[in-house]
């Protein structure tokens, strides 16, 4: 790890250094590419450009602890969960039993662990870093409640839709275009999952995932 430098100079090396291999897209590409109405999209990425900024916080205080030999995370964890919490409920979203009542608190707990755990990897403390936790649990956030809101306003049938580019996943173009009664799960891979991103899922099925479903 660089320490010496500041927080922001080290995400300008780093973005410099990774120009081609970002983990992360811009937001407008990102959720553009998806199979969405433009007031959906617009929906994440509001909401991944809040989750960014939060994330950055947590990821910079980490990042300041380290510099100064402490490794008490507590902080950073407190910060995610409760502005995790404060924007569920600024945009009148509540955890379902899709999305696990317990997502925000493990989603916590897996960044600072993997951060405590890769101290000399300058990704873990990197723009990139954030915006791509970003645009997942914005996706993951969406998604699980225009699953609810289907449901609730009885929609009978769903169906999966992958963008069918080399970033996709063998198992997600192979659950494309399926159609299937709202209440029944997709098979996907070796996981049954009600929506994309459905928390519930194995990870592998889950992470970077940029597939959506239509209801009607």
């Amino acid at each position: 790890m660089a320490f010496g430098l500041s927080f922001d100079e080290l995400n300008r090396l780093y973005e410099a250094d990774h120009r081609d291999s970002l983990r992360s897209m811009p937001f407008d590409r990102f959720f553009g590419e998806m199979d969405l109405s433009q007031e959906q999209k617009d929906k994440r990425k509001r909401t991944a450009r809040e989750i960014q900024q939060f994330m950055l916080l947590a990821i910079m205080s980490m990042y300041n602890m380290m510099e100064e030999g402490g490794y008490d995370f507590s902080d950073a964890s407190r910060i995610i969960t409760q502005r995790y919490n404060d924007l569920l409920d600024e945009l009148g979203l509540s955890l379902t039993a899709f999305f696990a009542a317990s997502h925000v608190e493990s989603t916590a707990a897996e960044i600072v662990s993997a951060t405590l755990n890769h101290p000399d990897d300058p990704y873990f403390f990197s723009t990139d870093r954030a915006r791509l936790i970003a645009e997942n649990e914005a996706n993951s956030i969406w998604n699980d409640a225009e699953y609810q809101d289907a449901v609730l306003t009885g929609k009978r049938y769903k169906t999966w839709h992958a963008i069918m580019d080399n970033r996709t996943r063998e198992t997600h173009r192979e659950v494309n275009g399926t159609t299937i009664p709202i209440d029944q799960y997709f098979v996907v891979g070796n996981s049954l999952m009600f929506f994309p991103r459905d928390s519930s899922a194995d990870p592998e099925e889950v992470v970077n995932c940029r597939c959506t479903a239509t209801y009607f």
